[in-house]
């Protein structure tokens, strides 16, 4: 699963949990867009076969976690 996407990083640990970084590709910040979130459903559902104990979600940006437009939240969320 690593190394195919262009804005996560993925590490699983010793424990089985898998370490999902957002690291938007050529942005000072994390934004939430609809390529950012096409990534994240690929994630998931490869993740249905692998099974992880957990999963954490987090920065690979010091600027903060996630920013986003609320027409796209509000579209996401429906």
């Amino acid at each position: 699963m690593a190394g195919k996407y262009r804005h996560w990083k993925l590490e699983t640990d010793g424990d089985n949990i898998l370490w999902l970084s957002l690291d938007k590709e050529g942005a000072t910040a994390n934004v939430l867009s609809a390529d950012v979130m096409a990534e994240l459903d690929r994630i998931l559902d490869e993740l249905s076969a692998k099974t992880p104990r957990g999963v954490v979600i987090r920065s690979g940006k010091d600027s903060g976690f996630i920013a986003g437009h609320p027409c796209l939240s509000r579209r996401l969320r429906s």
